[in-house]
């Protein structure tokens, strides 16, 4: 998550672990499209949502790739808006 917040101009959290990103930030609506959905052991930006409801989330770590995956807003421990990098 660092790399891709880094490169699209946000303050990176210095950390790979999905948990730490729970307290980055700012606190922001469920399934916000642009929001950061932090699971405990997954964290990915949320691109809207999947055809069954869930939110469809981009993220890597999918078979060692980035990919887009659809998950239940009931697995976020915490919904996070990115820090603009100054």
């Amino acid at each position: 998550m660092d790399q891709i917040l880094k490169r699209a101009g946000f303050s990176a959290r210095g950390s790979n672990r999905a948990r730490d990103f729970a307290s980055y930030g700012k606190n922001t609506k469920v399934a916000k499209v642009g929001s950061i959905m932090v699971m405990r052991n997954h964290v990915g930006v949320v691109m809207g949502k999947c055809s069954n409801g869930q939110v469809k989330i981009i993220s890597g770590n999918y078979s060692k790739k980035v990919a887009v995956g659809c998950y239940p807003a009931s697995k976020a421990i915490a919904w996070r808006d990115p820090i603009k990098a100054r």
